[in-house]
């Protein structure tokens, strides 16, 4: 029999040095793969959602279209105890060309019932059924001027509206607290604190951050839905800049 030399095995095995490069290697590639992978998910995360947004956008340009221009109304007030009947959730399906699915891909939110990967119990109160929100400005019973001066005072038609493409109509609420349960913020309330503590109150209504996660700031991003039909990612600052200058108050116009 053949014998083999110790200098030919050390010859053929890698020594442990050579073994610790190529696991450093390997750890610095994944390293670099993992964050890459996530921006890929976040990509494609935010995409969907934008063609959920665009859908829903074209099914209300159908409700418009059958109702005179009227937008459609939202009837989920924040804490989720309203009627599901009279909010766009319900009354936008008929106009849908394919099924929409109104959780967002970007939407994290624990109060989903627990066959939908959220933890709320249907037996104990409202859960959220959908991400979506509208600009309450727009809105014939929960408009400010609807508060004040009754149904219909508001901006409620695409004709009172001066540069639709400009006009936020649909956007993201946020994924916990009583607003997660409600199809519609309350935006007027922004203006009760000051600029700087803006984006704080209103990340407590609508998910300005779900496409970054930061804390809530006025770079803060989010996907947003206009009246001319359009979805568009934009940081919070791009909407608002103060009471008197903003893009969802159809009075500024």
């Amino acid at each position: 029999m053949r014998s083999v030399t110790t200098s030919a095995l050390s010859q053929r095995a890698f020594t442990l040095v050579e073994m610790l490069v190529v696991v450093g290697v390997i750890v610095v590639l994944v390293g670099l793969l993992i964050p890459a992978l996530a921006g890929v998910q976040r990509q494609s995360r935010t995409a969907n959602d934008l063609a959920t947004l665009r859908s829903l956008s074209v099914a209300h340009t159908g409700y418009m279209n059958a109702h005179k221009d009227h937008f459609v109304d939202v009837g989920l007030p924040h804490g989720g105890m309203g009627s599901p009947n009279a909010s766009f959730v319900t009354t936008l399906r008929p106009f849908l060309d394919h099924p929409v699915a109104l959780r967002s891909p970007l939407d994290q939110s624990s109060r989903w019932p627990a066959d939908q990967g959220g933890t709320a119990d249907p037996a104990l109160g409202p859960v959220r059924i959908t991400s979506y929100g509208m600009n309450n400005h727009l809105s014939r019973n929960y408009s400010p001027l609807a508060a004040i001066e009754g149904p219909g005072a508001g901006s409620d038609r695409l004709g009172e509206i001066q540069r639709p493409a400009e006009m936020v109509c649909f956007l993201l609420m946020t994924e916990e607290g009583d607003f997660a349960l409600a199809d519609h913020p309350h935006v007027e309330t922004w203006c009760e604190v000051s600029d700087e503590q803006v984006p704080t109150i209103a990340a407590t209504q609508v998910a300005i951050t779900a496409m970054d996660r930061q804390r809530p700031a006025r770079a803060s991003l989010s996907n947003y839905a206009f009246l001319d039909g359009h979805s568009r990612t934009h940081e919070f600052d791009d909407l608002w800049s103060n009471c008197e200058r903003n893009r969802f108050d159809p009075q500024l116009q």
